[in-house]
């Protein structure tokens, strides 16, 4: 149950504008298990430039592909999902590549179409909780990205769900991590504050000038 919430609160929360097409399961691609085989705690995507420390307990993190309709086009969403053996808590990381020219379109202002990416995500995540309440926002960042946190509760199929969801904008791509738990305690437990802190991510290299590129 939780995971299947996962899977609906990601697709909508990674749209940039309101979804036109909710993904269906047939359109759902899976992958190879993202865990690395050295250590099954550590989720890593090469493609995705990150690397996470899951809380043990939890089972092994599996790739998935969603493509989703946006308001700027298909976008390809890739996440990885990784549920505890009780089913009861469910681990997120994704991320999803925008069309570049979506930081100009918005008042010409690189930063104002950064804020309107993250209030849409904000949006469309409680838009897909039933009876959601936004418990707080704030601004974060890492490796130098600007990011947002926000901390909400709702209830999924009538189970009360608290959750936490992190993103962050290297653009064009949008990375989110989230956890989402039906016990409210965990939110707080120590094994999820280190999950949330051990976040990785390599920002994209700079594209090549053009003197750059002679050389």
């Amino acid at each position: 149950m939780i995971a299947r919430f996962t899977l609906i609160a990601c697709a909508a929360a990674l749209t940039l504008a309101a979804c036109k097409d909710t993904p269906k399961t047939d359109d759902v691609k899976k992958d190879s298990t993202a865990t690395t085989a050295s250590d099954p705690t550590v989720i890593s995507s090469k493609s995705g430039r990150y690397a996470l420390k899951i809380p043990a307990g939890f089972g092994p993190g599996y790739e998935q592909q969603v493509p989703i309709q946006t308001a700027v086009g298909q976008v390809m969403m890739n996440m990885t999902l990784a549920q505890s053996a009780d089913q009861k808590n469910a681990v997120m990381v994704a991320y999803c590549d925008y069309p570049e020219t979506i930081f100009t379109q918005i008042k010409g202002d690189r930063n104002v179409a950064i804020n309107a990416m993250f209030d849409s995500a904000r949006a469309g995540g409680l838009r897909n909780v039933q009876n959601s309440k936004l418990i707080s926002e704030k601004k974060i960042e890492l490796s130098g990205l600007p990011g947002r946190s926000i901390i909400f509760s709702g209830e999924a199929q009538g189970t009360p769900i608290h959750a936490r969801f992190d993103y962050y904008i290297d653009a064009p791509r949008l990375y989110q991590l989230g956890y989402i738990t039906a016990d409210s305690a965990s939110m707080n437990s120590e094994p999820i504050r280190q999950m949330f802190a051990s976040l990785q991510l390599t920002p994209s290299p700079a594209a090549p000038t053009p003197d750059t590129a002679k050389k």
